[in-house]
């Protein structure tokens, strides 16, 4: 029986006879107890008793794993969620900075009757407000397959056919990873700069062809590499 309840030496466990009990322990860490019953009036045995305890330290060690799995989880989730919240800033802040200039100025050119300059802020405001929909749209798709697609490869991939309605250039992936290479955590930064890397060349490269390469160097160190 394991019992770690608070007051556990007033439980119903710890008043029946014949009984000895072993720490559970991980580390330092007391997490609870283990109590072996023996029946008519049995005594246990020296390697019997470092039988128990081997148990006892075993559960111990399950038990401290778990809870740094959980920690680990949750250090996973936060990480993902900073890099969620800096991205949105970075991409969207200077899209709304742009919303509110040139909201400013149509509300001059409107208090001054200059109709063409206010057609022209309003031409902007619609041109700026589509811009952003796009960028909040790819963050957020690319976000899913970081967080929803544990195979970081197939994750690229997809992003990168959402992208191929952008541009005339063809996009192709050589993928050379394994899944070890890389930590959970590392996916959604990879993935963020492939996208960007590609975007930049659509907009600016004037591509016929646009290659993405990912691949373990022998150091050990990931190479990626947009040409």
């Amino acid at each position: 029986e394991i019992c770690a309840r608070s007051d556990c030496a007033s439980c119903q466990r710890h008043t029946r006879p014949n009984g000895l009990d072993f720490v559970i322990s991980s580390q330092g860490n007391s997490l609870g107890e283990l109590r072996a019953h023996y029946e008519d009036g049995h005594t246990p045995r020296q390697w019997e008793q470092e039988l128990i305890q081997a148990l006892a330290n075993l559960i111990g060690t399950s038990l401290s794993l778990e809870r740094q799995r959980e920690q680990d989880n949750r250090l996973l989730l936060l990480d993902e969620r900073t890099t969620i919240a800096r991205e949105l800033h970075d991409s969207l802040a200077q899209a709304l900075s742009y919303l509110k200039i040139q909201s400013t100025l149509l509300k001059r050119s409107v208090a001054k009757g200059d109709n063409g300059k206010a057609k022209a802020a309003m031409e902007q405001i619609d041109e700026g407000l589509s811009n952003a929909y796009t960028q909040l749209r790819e963050l957020l798709g690319t976000f899913r397959l970081s967080i929803g697609d544990a195979n970081l490869g197939e994750a690229i991939g997809v992003m990168l056919e959402q992208l191929k309605p952008q541009t005339r250039a063809e996009i192709r992936l050589q993928y050379g990873l394994t899944d070890t290479d890389l930590e959970a955590g590392q996916h959604i930064h990879i993935l963020q700069l492939i996208r960007e890397a590609v975007l930049n060349a659509i907009k600016h490269a004037c591509a016929q062809r646009i290659d993405v390469s990912c691949e373990t160097l022998a150091d050990g160190n990931i190479q990626v590499q947009i040409a």
